[in-house]
């Protein structure tokens, strides 16, 4: 979602970036607490983002972009929209969220934020596959970010 903000100008590349550097820093420090409190756990119970039997990496890389661009251009659209309803985008936001990891747990065991699959693989050093988890939501969610900012933001 930053990196979507930033492409269509809605936050500055200094914001942005420091956003970045946060969240990837707060996702290891979570998964490294996981870890300390479960020291007995695999990269799969810590919630490490693997492809599902029978998935290659494009694959893979199809279903994060697909589920990334359906939770940015939600919150686009609920969140970011000037005539939507803010109020209704945290249960908007929420229900893909839900619908994303029900759909692809099977499939890629979803990350849809770089971040939530950088600290996992820092801490348990299980980077197989890990380009799928950054450019398939940095796809999805910048196309998500240009179409609905040109399409349906640009013209209220």
């Amino acid at each position: 979602m930053t990196f979507a903000a930033w492409v269509t100008g809605r936050i500055g590349l200094r914001r942005g970036a420091l956003y970045v550097v946060m969240q990837l820093a707060g996702a290891t420090a979570g998964c490294a607490l996981l870890s300390a409190i479960l020291p007995a756990a695999t990269p799969e119970r810590l919630g490490a983002p693997m492809l599902g039997a029978g998935i290659d990496a494009t694959q893979g890389f199809v279903v994060e972009t697909i589920l990334s661009f359906a939770l940015v251009s939600t919150i686009f659209m609920s969140a970011l929209h000037p005539h939507g309803d803010g109020n209704l985008a945290p249960l908007a936001i929420g229900l893909v969220m839900v619908v994303g990891y029900l759909a692809g747990g099977p499939l890629t065991g979803p990350a849809l934020n770089p971040a939530r699959s950088f600290g996992i693989a820092v801490v348990t050093g299980v980077w197989s596959n890990h380009w799928v988890y950054w450019m398939g939501p940095l796809l999805g969610g910048t196309l998500a970010a240009v179409i609905t900012n040109q399409i349906f933001l640009k013209s209220q």
